[in-house]
């Protein structure tokens, strides 16, 4: 189910709390958790701490501020702008589902009609574009600063709501399909490799098995790939070969796997081929993932293991494992934004609980592995940083103008 439609269905519930009442218009409770979802601060169901909902409360509270004032001044769309956002949004969530007919199940279960959907849009899509249109007509950037490394760093407070930067380790576990679909595609996978072993060609068996259709016409190649283009449990399983071997059959969150290193080794440019067997995973495969992920971070929190330790044993990142986990500098909300509310309650040397990570093909421990973050910027791109010095100071607008509103239209807290 697409964000965007969550945050329309939690708007068709009863009244559940008003957390702030801005101008005569209030913020209920479920509008806030919906807004954490849709910007992949939350997963789906959670409840957010009082952290997390403070700060989704705060940028609903501003906008909440925008819409009012742009209203006030006639910047609200037309009736036929906001009929065309709307349509656009159908058809981009529709795209998000198998068929029409998951789509209206959908709608259904929520107790919605596509008419219904659309009226909730409107008013969503419309209060948006009259803010996006009102910081436009009052914000303007002028000339940037040609130093871009030294207006950052004088900026601490905007690069940590734009980058999070963080020293991070993590322990990283896969989400890997089980049950009895599992257990025979690696039986079948076995042997096929003592076919293999035996002689026969392992690219007519890719080509007649393999359920991967971007590579079993081809024998099962892969091409290149570097370190971390490739899931980690793959990544893992490739480790110890050497250019011709064979791993054994492995799960991965795609399915079943018998792979086959063809050149280069584990930490350098590699190509490999594969025979997949698709399966899917389940929730109940993230939550044995996520259980297990948490029996780590009890293991590590009663002192039997430290951090590093509990990486090189239990982490299946091959990049990492072997240095304890550790990931280097991190800009949490640009890589892993997923992560950002857990890792944001951590403190230096502190083990978190087990969070889903990569689209939810993984569940990782984090653990903060020095104080304050310094950002090393030599070593990014030069259009880039000047981008995120545009993205800052286009924050630092929008904030300066929203406090100008604020004696205009009183905030009630509840």
């Amino acid at each position: 189910m697409t964000s965007l439609l969550i945050l329309c269905l939690s708007l068709s519930g009863t009244l559940d709390g008003i957390a702030a009442i801005v101008g005569d218009t209030p913020i209920l409770r479920s509008d806030v958790s919906a807004y954490l979802e849709e910007s992949g601060m939350l997963e789906a169901g959670d409840a957010p701490d009082s952290s997390l909902f403070e700060e989704g409360l705060q940028a609903l509270v501003n906008e909440r501020i925008l819409v009012e004032a742009a209203r006030q001044v006639g910047y609200y769309p037309a009736e036929t702008t906001i009929a065309e956002l709307v349509d656009a949004r159908v058809v981009e969530m529709r795209s998000g589902f198998e068929d029409e007919q998951a789509f209206t199940e959908a709608l259904a279960e929520a107790g919605l009609t596509l008419q219904a959907l659309q009226e909730r849009l409107s008013d969503v899509l419309g209060d948006r574009r009259a803010a996006q249109d009102f910081v436009q007509s009052h914000v303007s950037l002028g000339s940037l600063p040609a130093d871009p490394v030294s207006y950052l760093e004088g900026n601490g407070e905007y690069l940590e709501s734009q980058l999070m930067p963080r020293h991070l380790g993590w322990i990283l576990l896969p989400v890997v399909p089980s049950g009895p679909d599992a257990a025979e595609a690696l039986a079948l996978l076995a042997s096929l490799r003592e076919r293999i072993a035996a002689g026969e060609s392992f690219e007519d068996l890719a080509r007649e098995y393999s359920d991967d259709p971007g590579s079993a016409g081809s024998g099962g190649q892969l091409g290149y790939f570097a370190p971390g283009d490739m899931t980690a449990a793959f990544e893992w399983a490739l480790q110890t070969l050497r250019p011709g071997q064979l791993s054994q059959p492995f799960l991965s969150p795609y399915g079943a796997h018998l792979a086959r290193l063809d050149s280069g080794a584990p930490g350098d440019t590699m190509s490999a081929s594969h025979i997949l067997l698709r399966l899917d995973t389940t929730p109940g495969d993230l939550a044995v993932a996520m259980a297990m992920a948490d029996s780590v971070a009890d293991l590590i929190s009663s002192g039997r293991y430290d951090f590093a330790d509990a990486a090189a044993i239990f982490s299946r990142d091959a990049g990492t494992a072997s240095r304890g986990g550790d990931l280097g500098m991190v800009l949490v909300r640009r890589v892993m934004p997923e992560a950002a509310a857990a890792i944001a309650e951590l403190d230096p040397g502190e083990t978190g609980r087990a969070v889903a990570v990569q689209e939810g093909t993984g569940v990782a421990l984090f653990s903060i592995l020095g104080g304050e973050a310094e950002i090393d910027w030599r070593g990014y791109d030069g259009a880039w940083l000047q981008e995120l010095v545009t993205s800052i100071e286009y924050e630092k607008q929008v904030d300066a103008l929203v406090d100008s509103l604020r004696t205009s239209f009183p905030v009630v807290r509840r």
